[in-house]
């Protein structure tokens, strides 16, 4: 697995953590559905906010890739209920592309 994939997937596993409360609060605080923020529904309601970032280390931050990486995971793999199907799933697409 490639540096990157290997960087996608470890960002992946953080945010499984934070809808199943397994994080300490103040990380678990900074992430925020976009049901939250809105009072509307929309299709990407269940999403986390994408913050902007105006500079690349807030680019780069837990903050905004965090989301942005969340967001491409298919349904099928965050909705499995065990850490560990969910690494094994996340690591057979990730391999998928080689």
């Amino acid at each position: 697995m490639k540096f990157l994939d290997n960087n996608i997937l470890q960002t992946s596993l953080f945010m499984l953590k934070v809808p199943n409360r397994l994080l300490p609060l103040h990380l678990t605080k900074s992430f925020y559905r976009n049901s939250e923020i809105h009072q509307y529904c929309t299709r990407s309601s269940e999403n986390y906010y994408l913050k902007s970032a105006n500079t690349n280390i807030k680019h780069f931050s837990i903050k905004c890739k965090g989301p942005n990486v969340w967001i491409l995971i298919p349904v099928t793999i965050w909705s499995l209920n065990s850490i560990k199907k969910f690494k094994r799933q996340r690591t057979d697409s990730l391999l998928q592309k080689y």
